[in-house]
């Protein structure tokens, strides 16, 4: 495979930007575990949009990450590694890519991962 090309959104930073005080503050209060959930979220998005982005010779948008840090900071610290991971995947893969990518979603896919997160896993939130 090669090297995933950009599709380079100032906006998208600028959101990313003003969600890290959230972050910090998140992580100030309820630990690390917090930074390791975002973590998950940001990798498990950017190889979902990246292997989709991929077949249809696209180019992996900032939005990804974006849509992982809205979903990584929704979660409660103590949800499981893997179950973030599979929100994210759900986010991206049906939430976004399945309506044609970036600007074509119906839905706010960090949205979509977190319901289906609550939904599937009734875990003490």
């Amino acid at each position: 495979m090669q090297a995933p090309a950009f599709l380079k959104q100032k906006n998208m930073l600028r959101v990313l930007y003003a969600l890290s005080p959230v972050a910090v503050v998140s992580i100030y209060y309820f630990g690390w575990r917090v930074a390791a959930l975002v973590a998950v979220s940001f990798l498990a998005a950017f190889c979902t949009e990246w292997f989709m982005v991929s077949k249809r010779n696209g180019k992996v948008s900032y939005a990804c990450f974006v849509t992982a840090a809205l979903y990584g900071l929704s979660l409660p610290p103590t949800v499981p590694m893997w179950i973030a991971a599979v929100g994210a995947v759900i986010a991206i893969l049906f939430a976004k890519e399945a309506f044609g990518g970036f600007g074509k979603n119906v839905f706010n896919p960090a949205i979509v991962g977190r319901a289906f997160v609550y939904v599937s896993f009734p875990i003490e939130m």
